[in-house]
């Protein structure tokens, strides 16, 4: 924080385009358009914004154009936009899961429905136009369901004409410095698929293996250069990762399988940080957060004028400022929610990458402490093949991205089976127990 505030203060080009209200944007935006119509120099104007304390590069400046022209406003309002959401990313993902738990129990799902489960679930109050955009921008929509009236399923064809159309107007295949994707992932176990084998007409195999009862947080951020600038950190609530307690004989033997768990899998120890209480720690599950975030970026040091890609969750937001700007990014651009978890190199695919490594390592996964830190590994790893999903999921070396190559990056997916809905079913369930009557039923 420090170090943007003495960066703003010195700063003598002007204020950042992306710190400016959407009103501003739009005006200037508008001004440009008039400018370019009298058929004067682009570059003239950029030079006038300059002396009146605005550095704006001219594919912003491009894209503001744009979006003024299509829809009246510089700022977006189909994906996150500067409007104040009611749902959190992970409220949303828990909607979202309660849709997919609903649709594989072959349940109708319906906007009042959905409605109800917000209002029972998150006593919050929510319109049932606001309750469709939710869904549409997760990917459902609305459709006849075989033998029954009426039900909810992903539309995969809209999704594919979103991805199209960011790709095409993002910025990223024109950027001439660093460009990164931020993300989270978890610990958690109690949704991983086990396999064995069986008696042919048999009973299901059942695998008596506990779980860990933690889920820790770890945040990626990966380079589409390919080079591992910043490696994962874990963020937990478990005091075995505890370095800093007085000792005794029970803390000093998980002092030393930490210590043995960082030494196996050559994990420095500062990338492992307990951020719960100093002493009554009953929670288990860490939460994303903008301050995680920034103990993150804490540890590193960026690379100059560097662009950043997220998904819209509030954990880079504080206050409603954005947090990875201050942090010293050069630009954030977000990932459109309904499509993120498709072009998202973090989420497609190296944490299922990693993940899938560390399932083959066959670990005791009652042992929090190695698990986690083996994932740590598995996700190292596995960022030399970071370079290929920025080119694979953004199609980074082409001038025009290609409707067919997006596709086939998202209906070639089990849509279903992808790490994003997995992942709201997993916070669905997690907020649902079993043992509870579903609200909305």
């Amino acid at each position: 924080m420090k170090r943007c505030q003495e960066k703003t203060e010195s700063d003598s080009v002007g204020q950042h385009p992306v710190e400016l209200h959407a009103e501003v944007r739009t005006a200037l935006a508008k001004q440009f358009i008039a400018w370019k119509a009298r058929g004067w120099k682009k570059e003239d104007f950029l030079v006038f914004l300059s002396e009146a304390g605005f550095d704006i590069p001219m594919r912003t400046l491009t894209r503001w154009c744009s979006n003024v022209k299509q829809q009246g406003t510089a700022v977006t309002q189909n994906y996150g936009g500067n409007r104040e959401r009611i749902l959190s990313e992970e409220e949303t993902q828990v909607v979202s899961g309660f849709v997919l738990d609903k649709f594989s129990r072959k349940e109708e799902v319906h906007l009042d429905t959905i409605q109800s489960f917000i209002y029972d679930c998150f006593n919050t109050e929510i319109s049932l136009s606001t309750v469709h955009r939710y869904l549409e921008e997760q990917g459902f929509s609305s459709r006849v369901a075989k033998g029954r009236t009426g039900g909810v399923q992903l539309d995969l064809a809209q999704m594919v004409q979103i991805a199209h159309e960011w790709l095409t107007t993002s910025p990223i295949h024109c950027l001439r410095y660093p460009l990164c994707s931020v993300d989270f992932t978890y610990t958690s176990h109690r949704t991983d698929r086990r396999v064995s084998y069986s008696l042919k007409g048999g009973p299901q195999p059942q695998v008596d293996q506990s779980f860990s009862r933690f889920t820790n947080c770890i945040l990626t951020c990966v380079w589409a250069d390919g080079i591992d600038r910043t490696p994962p950190v874990l963020f937990t609530y478990n005091q075995e990762f505890r370095s800093d307690r007085p000792p005794t004989e029970r803390r000093h033997g998980q002092l030393a399988h930490l210590s043995h768990c960082l030494h196996h899998f050559q994990i420095g120890a500062e990338r492992v940080m307990y951020v719960g209480r100093e002493s009554g720690e009953s929670r288990c599950y860490v939460q994303e957060s903008s301050s995680l975030v920034q103990k993150f970026f804490g540890l590193y040091t960026l690379p100059r004028r560097c662009t950043v890609l997220s998904d819209n969750g509030n954990a880079f937001l504080d206050s409603g400022d954005d947090v990875l700007l201050k942090i010293g990014f050069f630009d954030h651009l977000q990932y459109p929610s309904i499509v993120h978890h498709f072009l998202s190199p973090n989420d497609n695919r190296l944490h299922g990458a990693a993940k899938k490594n560390r399932r083959e390592m066959k670990l005791d996964y009652t042992d929090d402490v190695m698990t986690s830190i083996a994932l740590l590994r598995c996700l190292d790893d596995s960022n030399g093949n970071v370079g290929s999903y920025f080119e694979r999921n953004m199609q980074l070396g082409s001038k025009k991205p290609r409707l067919d190559q997006v596709h086939d990056l998202i209906e070639g997916h089990d849509i279903l089976d992808s790490q994003y809905f997995q992942r709201c079913l997993e916070l669905f369930h997690e907020k649902i127990s079993p043992s509870d009557t579903h609200p909305g039923n």
